[in-house]
């Protein structure tokens, strides 16, 4: 075997180094094979990377890997049988549990065989790197880690529990690996800006809809395995709406303000529905007649002849909770 060579590189996280090593690999080992002794009760560590290649003509330029497609790297971590194919635009995912909080990632693609020694890994943490891919080595661009665990899916509500202004909202996130219970903490989860739902009270009203929004964001791992959410994007799920329009007509009211449903029976010519309409959620389109949830129940207490219409999530019991409304006077 070759002689290898052993580069230490400092980060930004004063505890956490990392050396990149490139060596002649023994085509008898076997990369893939577990080692038992290095499993723990811990839990994974998430590794979220992303490669790239030095610009074409520049020194150390890979010449198999400078081109725009970075898709076939094999990345795996030694000792375990986690591994990952980057796709065409470099990025990858594994994880795995180190008991000696070190992890050695190995890169593969054509005659590339290089690995990065990462020490001083956090069970649980996320980490996030970028990597530049030469043509017989690797170099660390960047670097990150958190105690942190990301989560994405279709989100439906479980529980509800404290008092405002510090409730937790307990919801369970469903994607193609299985589903993770999701603490959202009131005034201390971040609310991604891009998102279309952006404070603790408008997803508990989107839940209380029957809606099941896109979820997306990290937290902390807690005992039970839940996450306690830190940061997260939330968006409606925009194959649920079904549109409702026709005269309305009082049916119920529930709930304490600034909160409360207001049920209302829809009538057309193709038959009727119920629709509540969500006080402080269901967003008035600003050309009706009425604007607030205030004015559109004391319309219909007065007998007021009403018209609505919109779009909303239909429930299981065949109600729909309105995401949007317009209410005119039935002239």
């Amino acid at each position: 075997m070759m002689p290898y060579m052993k580069i230490r590189i400092p980060l930004s996280i004063p505890a956490f180094l990392i050396a990149a090593t490139l060596t002649a690999c023994d085509s008898s080992s076997n990369p893939m094979a577990p080692d038992a002794g290095d499993f723990g009760p811990a839990l994974p560590t998430v590794v979220v990377g992303q490669v790239s290649a030095p610009a074409q003509g520049s020194a150390g330029s890979a010449g198999q890997l400078s081109g725009r497609d970075l898709s076939g790297v094999l990345v795996t971590i030694d000792g375990t049988q986690a591994a990952d194919t980057t796709d065409s635009a470099g990025t990858f995912r594994v994880e795995a549990v180190s008991s000696d909080r070190k992890m050695v990632l190995r890169f593969r693609r054509g005659s590339l065989d290089a690995r990065i020694e990462i020490e001083g890994v956090n069970p649980g943490a996320l980490l996030r790197l970028e990597i530049t891919l030469h043509d017989d080595s690797v170099s660390l661009s960047d670097s990150s880690q958190g105690d942190h665990n990301e989560f994405e899916g279709k989100a439906s509500f479980v529980s509800v529990s404290g008092f405002a202004p510090a409730r937790i909202l307990r919801v369970e996130i469903a994607d193609t690996a299985g589903a993770l219970l999701v603490d959202i903490v009131e005034g201390s989860t971040r609310f991604d800006n891009e998102g279309d739902i952006l404070s603790f009270g408008d997803v508990l009203a989107a839940l209380a809809v029957g809606g099941t929004p896109e979820m997306e964001g990290d937290g902390t791992r807690q005992d039970d395995g839940s996450v306690a959410a830190a940061e997260i994007k939330v968006e409606t799920d925009e194959d649920a709406e079904n549109e409702f329009e026709g005269k309305a007509s009082f049916v119920s009211v529930s709930g304490i303000a600034p909160a409360r449903a207001l049920r209302v029976e829809v009538a057309d010519t193709t038959g009727t529905l119920l629709v509540d309409i969500i006080e402080g959620f269901t967003r008035f389109d600003n050309e009706g007649d009425f604007l607030s949830f205030g004015d559109v129940f004391a319309a219909l207490q007065a007998g007021t002849a009403l018209r609505v219409e919109g779009e909303g999530t239909l429930r299981a019991d065949g109600t729909i909770g309105a995401v949007e409304a317009k209410v005119e006077t039935d002239d």
